[in-house]
This record gives structure tokens, sequence and C-alpha cells, in this order.
């Protein structure tokens, strides 16, 4: 269970165009990407995270909020329990119960809404930069196929990047 949870937390899977099944780990806060080939430098990566906190503050807003009373809770158990004359099992007895609690509320509730959120924002992101969503390959050279989407020569997967309209 525990490597299950941490490992899924730090993925997420994506869909190309064309319908293919990729899990790809979550583009961290700072520094250069774990769990991708290629990088692309930092001026690209940040540029994504900007597209990803445009569009995900309100799951940073519900995850915020969960985490902050969880832990008001466990604080304010800290200060009630020694005033209305509990003992340290009491205590401890809400913390094991507390926590398994978090846990579940924060798999099943949390991360699915903040996944359904990310997907799209780290697509669209990739995508607004001509990135490959799957290996942040430079999808600007590679000339699109019959069906309209550019397949990556480094994972296969197939995207189609927003063209810009033509000049009137």
């Amino acid at each position: 269970m525990p490597e299950r949870f941490l490992l899924d937390i730090t993925r997420v899977e994506i869909t190309d165009h064309r319908g293919a099944k990729r899990v790809v780990p979550l583009l961290d806060a700072l520094g250069p990407p774990r769990g991708f080939a290629n990088h692309p430098g930092s001026p690209a990566l940040w540029s994504i995270r900007k597209h990803i906190l445009r569009r995900t503050w309100l799951a940073g807003m519900l995850l915020g909020g969960t985490v902050t009373l969880v832990i008001a809770g466990v604080l304010g158990t800290i200060v009630l329990v020694p005033r209305l004359n509990r003992t340290t099992a009491d205590f401890f007895f809400w913390v094991a119960v507390s926590i398994p609690l978090f846990i579940l509320g924060y798999e099943r509730f949390v991360l699915p809404i903040f996944r359904r959120m990310y997907r799209p924002a780290y697509t669209d992101g990739a995508l607004a930069i001509k990135l490959c969503p799957f290996c942040l390959y430079d999808l600007s050279s590679i000339a699109p196929d019959a069906d309209g989407a550019r397949t990556c020569p480094e994972c296969a997967g197939g995207w189609r990047l927003a063209e810009p309209a033509p000049p009137a």
C-alpha cells in the first residue's frame, strides 16, 4: 500500500491524440524533471510549470486546505487532550484513526481532482511550446502525418500541435 500510494502521488497517466496512454512523472516544482529522457532547458520547463499553475490553482487550494485542517486538528488535539483530562492513550487512538482517514480521503478525493486538472494543463503546456508530453522531445521540426498528428521519434507518441492561424 505505501509503495503504490507514493507512486500514485508522483505519477499521472496521460493520453496522446491517437489514444495511446503513458504514465509520466509529475513535473517537479524546481530542478530538472526526473523520469524524462530529455531535458528541454529551464525556460521551457518554467513555461510548462506556469501553465500548470494557472490551471490547477483550485486543486492546490483544496490540497492546502486539507493539509491545514489536519495540522489544526492534530494541534488542537494536543492542546485539548490535557485540558479534558484525557489520557495519552486517547490521543494516540485519535491520531491512529485520523491519519489513515486523512490518507484515504486524500487518495480518494483530493488526488483525483488534482489529476483531473493536471492532465490537460500539463499536456497543453507542453504542446504550447512544441514538446512531446510523454518524453519532452522537441516536436517543432517533425512533419505532421496524414492524420495531422506528429509522431515523436523518441517515444512514438502522436500529438497535434496548435498551429497558428494563417494570416488573412
